[in-house]
């Protein structure tokens, strides 16, 4: 998915969204990049979308082994 390519590239151990420093106290630093807070919404929404649909899919699939 080219969504999680992007943030992979700004954030490629997944720590800089979630913490402001790294476990030794240091402040983690992004890049200032301009965007469109609509557009993120809406991207993420997607994203979101996108994972249910595979957890209700995979979810399914469970459920239809047991029988």
């Amino acid at each position: 998915m080219s969504v999680i390519s992007e943030f992979d590239k700004f954030d490629p151990n997944s720590f800089a969204m979630r913490y402001a420093t790294d476990v030794g106290g240091k402040q983690i630093a992004l890049p200032c990049v301009a965007f469109e807070l609509t557009g993120l919404k809406e991207v993420m929404e997607g994203v979101d979308n996108f994972f249910n649909g595979n957890l209700s899919y995979v979810s399914e699939l469970v459920e239809a082994s047991k029988y």
